[in-house]
């Protein structure tokens, strides 16, 4: 039983940092992205006007992304580690806004230190 408790301890407690290192690939992996998409080596010279509305619709919904998980990974906590986890999984974290993001990260992570 004890041996239950102490697993189960330990994988909450590691959890915050695989969290964050989740969090870090993904900003990386959206600032390559970005910087791809932005290299004048993939800009094809066919139709500038249609390549530019490309490009704004793509830069604006990868910094989204990019802002969400920066929010993210700024309030990763032991405490609220698993909640941010959740919300990576099927990226449901763009179903938020950055306020309210934040606020639900926040909050959790603030409720579960003051209720221990």
């Amino acid at each position: 039983m004890d041996s239950q408790i102490t697993t189960t301890t330990i994988q909450q407690a590691s959890l915050a940092p695989t969290v964050f290192s989740i969090l870090d690939s993904r900003i990386q992996f959206l600032e390559y992205q970005i910087n791809v998409q932005f290299d004048s080596k993939n800009q094809n010279g066919k139709n500038h006007l249609s390549a530019y509305e490309q490009l704004m619709i793509f830069y604006n919904k990868t910094c989204k992304a990019l802002k969400l998980l920066q929010i993210l990974k700024e309030w990763v906590r032991e405490s609220n580690a698993a909640i941010i986890l959740n919300l990576l999984h099927e990226d449901s974290y763009l179903n938020y806004s950055e306020n309210q993001l934040e606020r639900m990260v926040q909050n959790r992570a603030y409720d579960l230190i003051h209720t221990n």
